[in-house]
């Protein structure tokens, strides 16, 4: 853990870690997510040799609004 204050970096020891990194929807067609997202979490995370599970657990919003050519966007009801 890096402390800004101090400019200290401290390491803390775990049993398991949780890395929310922010997913991979350029893996699909179509997302109300930002074309960037292309999975480089996951990535940084597997060549640093990490164990990967549940990489099924993708969340993504599957009412959008569809135009061809043009980003979809989440309709506002989500």
């Amino acid at each position: 853990v890096y402390h800004q204050e101090t400019g200290q970096v401290e390491t803390i020891l775990a049993k398991e870690t949780i890395l929310a990194t922010g997913g991979a929807s350029s893996l699909f067609l179509y997302s109300t997510h930002l074309p960037t997202i292309i999975g480089e979490g996951w990535a940084m995370a597997y060549r640093a040799g990490v164990r990967l599970l549940n990489l099924n657990q993708i969340q993504f919003y599957p009412v959008a609004l569809f135009e061809k050519d043009k980003p979809s966007l989440p309709l506002p009801l989500e």
